[in-house]
């Protein structure tokens, strides 16, 4: 039999609680924000700065779907800025590992 979703995971960003609200509204679940699911933290590319100090600072009713948050769920995998410096090319397997790694760590984390 397949298996059943128990949990919504999502990374802390907005766009990512955006898209984990209609999903999170249709399985009737709460949302557990893990910041080790966060996007690739690259200076200089995607970010000029630290993303990670604003987003902690948002008050809960600012945040999309926050009544379906769990607040209570304790994050297991924390972020450093930054993954990397600058772009990312095909073949920068060497710069990938840290970000790679979290994503990994999340997701065991999350099973």
């Amino acid at each position: 039999s397949p298996a059943r979703i128990s949990a919504i995971f999502c990374s802390p960003f907005t766009r990512a609680l955006q898209t984990a609200v209609p999903v999170a509204k249709a399985l009737d679940l709460p949302i557990f924000v893990e910041w080790g699911f966060s996007e690739l933290l690259a200076h200089n590319w995607l970010h000029n700065r630290d993303p990670l100090p604003e987003l902690r600072a948002r008050p809960h009713r600012s945040l999309p779907g926050w009544t379906l948050i769990d607040f209570g769920y304790e994050n297991v995998v924390e972020p450093e800025y930054p993954d990397v410096t600058g772009g990312l090319k095909p073949g920068d397997d060497a710069r990938r590992k840290k970000p790679l790694e979290r994503h990994a760590r999340a997701v065991r984390a999350a099973l």
